[in-house]
């Protein structure tokens, strides 16, 4: 299925993705898999209520009549329901830096979420995240201090046999 996003100027049209990296490929967990199964059926039912007047976009988040969302109304719509749920103001680009960062702390190889997010390389991603992998430093002496007490443990045995 080719890439596609919209694009509102004038009117609602479909352009192709701004490089090639923005077609891409990333795996999805099982539970988010089903997750996208469950709202495709319910978007099945949608359409059909609509029937032949539904709008063959394919698209994953349309307005309840199948028309792609005005850029500003989702925002504001989005930012109004984080709102209520959380009492913050959380932008839906948000999620995206939340899933790198998240990605990051857990300890997710900078390169393979440089990939996930499109960027041309690691270094776009590292300009970016650095200040979530601030921690990394005293991981590192704490598995250097790791390394070589294992290692002093084996030579003390070894020298007491």
């Amino acid at each position: 299925m080719p890439s596609k996003v919209w694009s509102f100027l004038a009117s609602a049209e479909v352009k192709k993705p701004k490089n090639k990296k923005s077609n891409r490929t990333i795996a999805l967990s099982e539970t988010l898999i089903d997750a996208f199964k469950e709202h495709r059926e319910r978007q099945d039912k949608t359409k059909a209520l609509f029937g032949p007047d539904y709008p063959k976009h394919d698209l994953v988040i349309p307005l309840a009549d199948g028309t792609p969302w005005p850029p500003d109304r989702f925002t504001d719509d989005y930012i109004a329901f984080t709102r209520s749920v959380t009492a913050r103001e959380i932008r839906f680009h948000d999620l995206r830096h939340t899933h790198a960062s998240e990605l990051l702390r857990r300890g997710i190889p900078l390169k393979t979420v440089s990939q996930r997010l499109g960027h041309a390389n690691p270094t776009v991603t590292l300009d970016i995240y650095a200040h979530v992998m601030s921690g990394d430093d005293e991981k590192a002496a704490k598995t250097t201090e790791d390394i070589y007490k294992k290692k002093s443990k084996k030579k003390a045995t070894k020298g007491a046999k």
